[in-house]
């Protein structure tokens, strides 16, 4: 059953199974999408990554989202930080940066993926993405964090977590609906079945998209 919610950063709408809440957002990526796919989604969040060397395609998206009454989600991977910083798990001095350039935003998403090696994904340990949250929110102590997205549902990376973030995302892409759809092997986990895994009254917000 969908529920309309509380004015929020990430929601138009509550989807509430079991303990937690179900939260979708669209991925979207400035450098290879328009800012016209923001209002052809149809969605009230989306979520794009901040690269350095793309500051100005991002301030571009952050301000087209505010016109179009859609809730901008800036989501901070590996290249939102300099090889040093991230190889030296040095975060502080990235999330300053990003902070000082993009005052105006009240909703972040902490990692990309931390939990699976890929082209697209920047694999953290545990302790180094834990690391990252708790970072981000000394930078933020006001603001929306959410911590992933998690692709293979390790819950342990946000495991204490509580009351330092404010939800955990999963990509979509990486999950099945329902057991045997589209086939009985598809994804790592069954989407509804995570709800029950995660710290009690953790919201999720589903990562749709690329």
């Amino acid at each position: 059953m969908i529920y309309e919610t509380e004015p929020a950063p990430v929601v138009t709408g509550l989807l509430c199974v079991g303990r937690n809440a179900l939260r979708v957002a669209l991925s979207l990526d400035p450098t290879r999408d328009s800012i016209e796919d923001i209002a052809a989604a149809g969605t009230k969040a989306v979520i794009f990554p901040l690269w350095r060397g793309f500051e100005t395609t991002c301030r571009a998206f952050v301000d087209a989202s505010a016109e179009r009454e859609t809730a901008a989600i800036l989501c901070l991977d590996r290249r939102s930080f300099t090889e040093a910083e991230w190889r030296g798990h040095r975060y502080l001095p990235g999330l300053r940066y990003w902070a000082k350039r993009f005052p105006d935003v009240s909703c972040w998403l902490v990692g990309n993926e931390p939990d699976q090696e890929g082209e697209s994904s920047s694999p953290m340990t545990r302790r180094n993405f834990q690391r990252l949250c708790r970072n981000a929110r000394s930078v933020w102590p006001e603001a929306y964090l959410i911590a992933g997205a998690l692709a293979r549902v390790a819950v342990s990376y946000v495991d204490g977590l509580e009351g330092i973030v404010n939800a955990c995302a999963v990509s979509i892409y990486c999950q099945r609906p329902a057991d045997g759809f589209p086939a009985p092997d598809s994804g790592f986990a069954n989407l509804c079945d995570l709800l029950a895994m995660f710290p009690e009254g953790m919201p999720m917000v589903v990562k749709v998209g690329r």
